[in-house]
């Protein structure tokens, strides 16, 4: 109760702007949009300025597994995103602005593949991805989002462009923002795949 009423007084802001100016409040959500590039990319409507410290994650569900399956983040920035593996995400980004580098790292028995790229918005960008087998739970891909201005179009909108090598598959998608450890926002939707 009292985690939602702090949401509502960060949002209030921007629901009296828009009334203020006589439009529409915002809504929140995510859709899928197709780049110029031919990448398909999310756009999120949500105000993630608002929060410190933010990143986005996302879980596609490609299958599912016998038994009953609730999808759930990661927490990558929470349990990885530190250290020496902060220096090669920065590396990576760095090498970004040119070429491009995608480089397979591990940490604790948890590998990922880091993409360092322009993202569809022209802008050097890192995505952190795995793909997730069914002897861990539901197949499908992970996907964890830092650095969140470089995938901003504005204040209250991310264009987040997913790896096609691990986003191939249509299935069911999971977004969450995080704020540390603690989920902030979450969506659903289907995803068509490339």
């Amino acid at each position: 109760m009292i985690a939602r009423a702090a949401l509502l007084l960060a949002f209030l802001p921007i629901f009296l702007e828009a009334a203020a100016s006589g439009a529409d409040p915002p809504v929140f959500g995510v859709r899928t949009v197709d780049m110029p590039a031919g990448e398909r990319a999310l756009a999120v409507n949500y105000p993630w300025t608002t929060h410190p410290r933010t990143s986005v994650e996302v879980r596609l569900v490609t299958g599912r597994t016998e038994e009953p399956f609730t999808a759930r983040p990661v927490f990558f920035v929470e349990k990885y995103f530190k250290a020496l593996l902060m220096v090669e995400i920065h590396r990576c980004l760095g090498e970004a602005a040119g070429v491009g580098v995608t480089k397979e790292l591990s940490k604790d028995d948890f590998k990922f593949d880091v993409f360092g790229r322009r993202n569809g918005l022209g802008k050097p960008s890192v995505c952190i991805a795995r793909h997730i087998l069914k002897s861990e739970s539901a197949p499908g891909a992970a996907a964890a989002f830092v650095l969140l201005s470089r995938w901003a179009k504005t204040p209250r909108l991310l264009y987040l462009d997913l790896p096609r090598e691990h986003f191939a598959e249509p299935g069911e998608l999971h977004v969450w923002f995080l704020r540390g450890g603690k989920v902030v926002w979450s969506h659903q939707m289907d995803w068509p795949g490339y």
